[in-house]
C-alpha cells in the first residue's frame, strides 16, 4: 500500500500500488524522498521483511548463468541453469506484489544456501516492487 503524509507538504512515506504520478493527478505535486531510516510509517527502514536466507537481487543476465543446485530463484522472465527451486512470478506488478511475501517465506523455508531474485523492470509501475525487494535484500 502507498502511504502518504499530508502533515506538511504531501510526501510519500512508502511507495505502493498507487503511483506518485496517479496521486499528483489528483492533489498536485508530491515529494518522494529516498528512505534511509524509519519514518512515521512502518515498512520504511532500509531493511524490511528480510528472509533469514541470504538474498540477492540480480539481473536477468545473472539469473540465466546461475548453476547452483543449493539456491532458490524467484524469477520474472528467465530461468537459471540449475537451482534447488524456481518460483515464476507474475508479470503484473500488482499480482507480483500480492504474492511477494508468501513466496519469500516459502523460499526462506526451503533450506537453500541463497535466494536470488530477478530484478523487475525499472519503470514507474514497478517502483513499489523495486522498493520492497531492495529492502528485503538489504541485509545481505
Amino acid at each position: 500500500s502507498t502511504v502518504l503524509s499530508l502533515v506538511n507538504d504531501p510526501t510519500i512515506l512508502r511507495p505502493g500500488t498507487i503511483t506518485r504520478r496517479e496521486i499528483e493527478g489528483v492533489i498536485g505535486p508530491v515529494f518522494q524522498p529516498k528512505q534511509s531510516q524509519q519514518t512515521d510509517s512502518p515498512g520504511t527502514t532500509r531493511q524490511h521483511y528480510s528472509p533469514n536466507t541470504p538474498t540477492r537481487l540480480v539481473s536477468t543476465k545473472e539469473i540465466i548463468k546461475i548453476d547452483d543446485k543449493t539456491c532458490a530463484a524467484i524469477v520474472l522472465t528467465s530461468t537459471p541453469k540449475k537451482s534447488k527451486n524456481i518460483t515464476q512470478m507474475p508479470l503484473s506488478p500488482k499480482e507480483y506484489g500480492s504474492k511477494l511475501y508468501r513466496v519469500l517465506r516459502e523460499s526462506d523455508g526451503l533450506g537453500a544456501s541463497i535466494i536470488y531474485i530477478e530484478k523487475p523492470p525499472i519503470t514507474p509501475n514497478w517502483f513499489a516492487i523495486q522498493d520492497r525487494l531492495s529492502r528485503c535484500a538489504a541485509a545481505h
